[in-house]
């Protein structure tokens, strides 16, 4: 299991790290994607943030942006 993995897991742990990810991160825009969320469109892949939910696009390997077209 990875580190994201672990994180992203689901359970007590999982609902804390996903509440303080909330609060402490995504308004400064770190935000993370969802390793569960993830879809392939045309010759992109997109995913949302896994702690607000907001739209994101993989700009290349491993780099991923928030999608401003879509929020």
């Amino acid at each position: 299991m990875t580190k994201q993995d672990a994180e992203q897991s689901k359970g007590f742990l999982g609902n804390l790290r996903k509440i303080y990810g909330r609060i402490m991160l995504c308004p400064k825009g770190k935000h993370v994607r969802s390793r569960r969320r993830v879809r392939k469109s045309g010759e992109q892949y997109r995913s949302t943030c896994h702690y607000c939910g907001i739209p994101m696009v993989r700009v290349r390997k491993r780099h991923w942006i928030v999608d401003e077209r879509q929020a």
